[in-house]
């Protein structure tokens, strides 16, 4: 570190913090714990683990097989997909009024679709177009980002002007979902998100809030909140979200389960609408991909979402790859929160056993990344924004005056306002005398930054690294650490496969992980890791009780990983 910049924390940004930022960031912490509701919500928790058949660890058998799996029992017969469709709704009904992950279903058309697919199982020799190639997910239960048109289903993006009738329910399904549903899945319903996709909280005007079901008092990650939340609850065997900054990343690792970042050229085109990338340069950035508790659903969903085969992750050698791990994540800055220790710990102990019984000491790389990474926070920006809709015009709405959220902050004051503080937060940020950039004046920083990474991973690489420096915090985090997202944003901006590995829980009972990245196009080399580290450290850890206390005189032996008979 630098004496200028020792001399800038310690005299000027420590004392903005502790005179003035951790007080207001407690008064929002408190703010949010008391408005949302998440005492009582503890407290029905703490109530419902004291029955074995009402404990939210009490899981059907059904729910703890992967989407893979699941359709091969259904297409042999083994297993009904009706019996499938109804465990998974059962699990949303008794998990969601805790965690408000799914905010539209389908619940009645969905178990009238399985009732198709097993009467044409039962007739057997089944017709064109429905073999395991061409429906590789045939009868099982989906959700879906409630940003991703699904026809019938709200598409608002959190936003209260899309509520009307003219813009939702959508009129149709978006590529996206028709590609899934093609694919044989079956859609349950779609799941909450952030106001506009903006931030990595889960709340807005039209849904409210959502919360983590390893926690109920921290957030669930954002965009694709509702999808971390209702897949790391076992409602949903695997969803699907969108990622721009972390949004499929950071929601999967602060819920529990895999998320996979595809790369972005592979993801077909969809119409344009109010929120579609004007600019080749942030639909690089943009991407869709799968949230999971089962490794090996990624590979064939990814292949499914892009309409051709990618491969099979088994037939990755993974004893040639080289593995380039990154324990100091972006090492200091005075924008990021410094790294979890435990987070550290987990960087060293995958990078430890790919060494050891994987790939060989020879082929592990123990680096940093270089100092000029203190830029990216603000290097990312002009990445995604130069030449795309301004926030004020996404927030007016189609064909109306633009949000004039300076005028608007009154109404915000008073709890009337159709906006979330995070929007009042970007358009501060947004009108601040600060240098902003230009796409143009960045792309050498990326470019710098991505030969330096590409030349450590050589033509068979890999890199480990942190997926946020910190596991799920409160409520209200992302407005005083918005910097935190570069964990997952630089490798948007560099175009990189990623994929988020959860590594079970830290001591108080919240998610661990490591983020698996690659050269663009290598996404079956992140996979195929992830596979082989859930074989490690298990994957996919089920919540216990919500965060909710033991009920007294009870052990948390009997209330973990019950399974209901």
């Amino acid at each position: 570190m630098s004496i200028l910049a020792f001399v800038i924390g310690t005299l000027i940004l420590r004392p903005i913090q502790v005179l003035f930022w951790a007080p207001l960031r407690t008064f929002v912490f408190f703010y949010i714990h008391v408005a949302t509701g998440i005492p009582r919500k503890i407290r029905q928790a703490k109530k419902l683990s004291e029955n074995p058949w009402t404990s939210l660890d009490s899981y059907d058998p059904l729910l703890l097989v992967s989407a893979t799996e699941l359709a091969r029992r259904i297409r042999a017969g083994e297993l009904s997909s009706e019996a499938v469709v109804k465990a998974y709704i059962r699990r949303i009904q008794k998990v969601n009024p805790l965690i408000n992950a799914v905010v539209a279903s389908r619940f009645e058309t969905a178990i009238l679709e399985a009732r198709d697919v097993d009467r044409l199982v039962a007739k057997g020799g089944l017709p064109n177009g429905h073999n395991a190639q061409e429906k590789p997910f045939w009868g099982v239960p989906i959700t879906v980002k409630e940003s991703i048109a699904v026809q019938g289903m709200p598409n608002t993006y959190g936003l209260v002007w899309r509520t009307s009738g003219t813009y939702s329910p959508a009129q149709e399904h978006s590529v996206r979902a028709q590609k899934l549903i093609d694919a044989g899945f079956i859609i349950l319903g779609v799941t909450n998100i952030c106001e506009a996709l903006m931030t990595g909280e889960s709340d807005n005007r039209v849904y409210g809030r959502t919360f983590n079901p390893y926690d109920l008092a921290r957030n669930p990650g954002g965009s694709s909140s509702g999808e971390g939340a209702i897949v790391g609850a076992a409602g949903s065997v695997i969803g699907v979200g969108t990622d721009l900054g972390g949004s499929i990343r950071m929601p999967a690792f602060f819920c529990g389960v895999f998320g996979h970042k595809t790369t972005a050229e592979w993801i077909p085109k969809e119409k344009p609408n109010f929120m579609s990338p004007l600019t080749a340069e942030k639909a690089a950035c943009s991407s869709t991909g799968p949230l999971c508790r089962y490794a090996e659903d990624m590979a064939p969903f990814v292949s499914a979402l892009i309409g051709r085969n990618i491969g099979d992750p088994r037939s990755i050698d993974l004893s040639k790859l080289r593995v380039v791990a990154f324990p100091d994540g972006l090492g200091h800055s005075m924008l990021i929160s410094k790294l979890d220790p435990a987070l550290h710990t987990a960087v060293i102990d995958v990078t430890s056993y790919l060494a050891q019984q994987v790939v060989g000491q020879e082929n592990v790389i123990m680096a940093q990344m270089p100092s000029y990474i203190s830029q990216a926070s603000v290097k990312f920006g002009p990445m995604i924004a130069t030449g795309e809709r301004t926030l004020p015009e996404i927030l007016g709405g189609e064909g109306m005056p633009h949000a004039d959220l300076t005028r608007e902050l009154a109404s915000f004051i008073k709890g009337s306002s159709n906006y979330t503080g995070y929007s009042f937060q970007n358009h501060l940020l947004r009108i601040l005398p600060t240098p902003k950039g230009t796409r143009e004046q960045v792309v050498p920083f990326w470019n710098k930054l991505r030969d330096h990474l590409e030349t450590l991973m050589g033509e068979n690489g890999v890199m480990i690294f942190p997926p946020h420096p910190c596991v799920a915090r409160p409520h209200g985090t992302d407005f005083f650490n918005r910097p935190n997202l570069m964990y997952t944003a630089i490798f948007n901006a560099l175009g990189f496969p990623a994929t988020q590995v959860p590594l079970g829980l830290n001591k108080d009972g919240l998610p661990l992980g490591v983020q698996v990245i690659a050269r663009k196009g290598d996404d079956l080399k992140t996979i195929a890791v992830a596979i082989q580290l859930e074989k490690r450290f298990g994957g996919w850890t089920p919540p216990r009780r919500f965060g909710a206390p033991l009920p007294e005189h009870d052990t948390e032996k009997l209330y973990n990983h019950r399974m209901k008979k």
